[in-house]
């Protein structure tokens, strides 16, 4: 071969190899992707964020965090359903992180932004795994000199001990250079909280209490969304109709209530012999059940809608008596 045809076979090769070079250095590195449940042994999906687009790889349907064009909870699936998507304020925005799953069918995660308030530095939420009972557990933002004492932009992951939410802040805290923070998951003790019930005395906090004595005790309060401290009897359910009509009870229910007690409606024709027949009020709307008893929920209303219809079969003499219970674990 002459000295001018190695040189330029030399040179092409330089060439090539200059271009491989060029496409190894320029080409980034695929994104690490993150699980969606703390736990190592979760089955949840693989989450891989590229080019603002979310690729979920899964086994069987469960949940991941989108944060592609619109920020949403969704199931995947053969056909993602939507659990929940974000607002901003009173719900939070900007999802981050991973979701922590607690017990069975509870789901934990944070917002980088968003809360109970516009503009609010981030929140910590709570939702059940079929997409239901959305809360706040808490909104970052009760500082008063310019940044967030208790905290701003949570980053990382929730980690869950008991009943109490542990994590970190990336600005915020007494110096505004981050904060690690403890939050209680606990849906009625967080509201009871927020209501002033400390445990002192007047202002008892246990689900059976009533300490502003209007008869109400403060579980039955935190359900038909009433105030504990003062006199609420405007939140008991409004009842309809009677004798052949049957009896109808309307009422609202918060929505985190639906997590942390049960609810049933009792009823009977003479209350001072009890109450022999019962229905429950669970998260979706059901019946006539074996006495005829329907239960109607509105959920697309915040707090829920909901209506009880007793049929006028189960009164006698024309009377018919009802009263709702609420029990917490």
């Amino acid at each position: 071969m002459s000295r001018r045809r190695v040189f330029f076979f030399h040179l092409i090769l330089g060439y090539w190899i200059l271009i491989l070079a060029w496409n190894v250095i320029l080409t980034p590195a695929p994104r690490p992707s993150f699980p969606v449940a703390a736990n190592p042994e979760s089955p949840f999906p693989v989450i891989q964020k590229r080019n603002h687009l979310t690729i979920t790889k899964t086994r069987h349907p469960l949940l991941a965090l989108s944060l592609a064009t619109s920020l949403t909870l969704f199931s995947a699936s053969a056909e993602d359903t939507i659990l929940h998507s974000f607002t901003g304020a009173p719900d939070g925005s900007v999802p981050r992180g991973s979701l922590t799953l607690g017990g069975s069918n509870i789901l934990y995660g944070m917002t980088r932004s968003g809360g109970d308030q516009s503009g609010a530095p981030g929140a910590i939420f709570r939702i059940n795994t079929d997409g239901t009972s959305y809360s706040l557990l808490h909104s970052f933002g009760t500082g008063t000199s310019g940044y967030q004492f208790d905290g701003q932009l949570p980053s990382g992951s929730l980690t869950l001990s008991g009943s109490t939410l542990y994590g970190m802040t990336y600005l915020g805290g007494a110096m505004n250079q981050g904060a690690i923070f403890s939050v209680n998951a606990d849906v009625y003790a967080v509201w009871a909280s927020s209501m002033g019930l400390d445990g002192t005395a007047g202002k008892e906090k246990g689900f059976g209490d009533d300490p502003d004595q209007d008869g109400i005790a403060n579980g039955m309060e935190w359900i038909l969304g009433g105030n504990p401290l003062s006199n609420s009897r405007s939140v008991l359910p409004t009842p309809a109709g009677g004798g052949s009509e049957g009896l109808t009870l309307t009422f609202t229910r918060a929505k985190a209530s639906l997590t942390r007690a049960a609810l049933i409606v009792q009823y009977g024709a003479d209350p001072g012999a009890g109450w022999p027949f019962s229905a429950v009020v669970g998260p979706e709307s059901s019946g006539p059940d074996s006495n005829g008893v329907t239960v109607t929920i509105n959920a697309a209303a915040t707090p829920d809608q909901v209506t009880v219809h007793i049929p006028g079969e189960r009164a006698i003499n024309g009377r018919i008596f009802a009263r709702l219970q609420a029990t917490m674990p």
